[in-house]
């Protein structure tokens, strides 16, 4: 696909997606500078590039398209689960009650922790601001239980209602319906990528639980991945080593 001085390996224009598959070549240091040279031009056109060496398409195909696909967006939205309440971005929050604005604006902006790259709405852990019997109240969801950062993130908010004006608002915990990695928002995948953290892959299928998950390197976007320790940073993350760049990095568990 020829996109201005260049022709790309694929491309998707209407998601400005450019996917580069690449041969051994491609890992001398004039190839290296040229490949940055030429993704940093369409990257200023506003194109995403993804990456493959070409033992990844001939090796674990299934992998490459699942990547490819996670990066086209997320999927038609299915119905809310069982007893689910409405997401924070979704959250019907009248504009007429500026207190409740001024909350949900409040809440969704305060940072992960332990990932401080994430606010709670890329999270996806932010379930909603109503109003009960006057008082405004802000609705969490753990991320599982046992997680240290939950009263972390729970004090934060309050102090984050606190200094927008609203220090009788309160804070709710809400587990039904739990918390899953696919509500990470795609703005969030797309930090942690960029933190250098592989997002979760998406649905808890059996293949995410019993099979062998494969995971994309957040540094290269090579799937010639493997995994180092169950066990990362926290106990969310598990510990990946990447084949192709060599690359150590921390991979956001699938729950």
């Amino acid at each position: 696909m020829p996109i201005d001085p260049f022709v790309v390996d694929f491309a998707c224009l209407s998601n400005r997606l450019v996917i580069e598959v690449d041969g051994g070549t491609h890992s001398t240091n004039e190839e290296v500078a040229s490949d940055k040279a030429r993704q940093r031009h369409l990257e200023k056109q506003d194109f995403r590039v993804l990456r493959f060496w070409n033992v990844d398409v001939k090796e674990n195909i299934e992998g490459v398209m699942d990547t490819i696909v996670g990066a086209l967006g997320p999927p038609p939205p299915s119905p809310p689960r069982k007893g689910e309440g409405s997401h924070a971005q979704d959250s019907s929050v009248s504009n007429r009650d500026t207190d409740m604005v001024r909350a949900l604006a409040a809440a969704a902006a305060v940072l992960d922790p332990e990932i401080p790259v994430l606010t709670l709405q890329d999270l996806g852990v932010l379930r909603g601001v109503e109003r009960r019997d006057g008082r405004i109240v802000v609705k969490l969801t753990p991320t599982y239980t046992g997680c240290p950062a939950t009263l972390a993130i729970q004090l934060a908010v309050e102090a984050a209602l606190a200094e927008a004006g609203l220090p009788d608002a309160r804070v709710e915990t809400v587990l039904s319906p739990p918390w899953t990695t696919d509500d990470i928002t795609e703005d969030g995948r797309s930090k942690l990528r960029a933190f250098g953290i592989a997002p979760p892959n998406r649905g808890a299928g059996p293949r995410a639980l019993f099979g062998e998950e494969t995971v994309a390197c957040p540094k290269c976007g090579s799937t010639h991945t493997a995994r180092i320790s169950e066990f990362g940073s926290t106990a969310c993350k598990a510990l990946w080593q990447c084949k192709a760049c060599a690359e150590p990095f921390d991979y956001f568990k699938c729950l």
